[in-house]
């Protein structure tokens, strides 16, 4: 791989490891939830990789599910 050099005063890309809970709606369909998730990473940047490390319930309300989701995100 090369690296090109940036001048000096340029923006630079950086890499953000980022953790999330994402609490899931009571209804909603698994086929978007690729979707859902990338939504929401987009709040933080650009998402390169992410993954669904967990699924609970939540504490308050047994009925609803919270995803544990771990990303790497591009920001500038």
């Amino acid at each position: 791989m090369m690296l090109i050099p940036q001048p000096k005063g340029a923006n630079l890309m950086k890499l953000k490891m980022l953790e999330l809970d994402l609490q899931l709606p009571e209804r909603y369909d698994p086929l978007d939830l690729r979707t859902f998730v990338s939504a929401r990473l987009c709040n933080y940047g650009e998402p390169l990789r992410w993954a669904i490390t967990s699924v609970v319930s939540a504490p308050t309300n047994r009925s609803l599910q919270v995803l544990k989701i771990e990303a790497v995100i591009l920001t500038f």
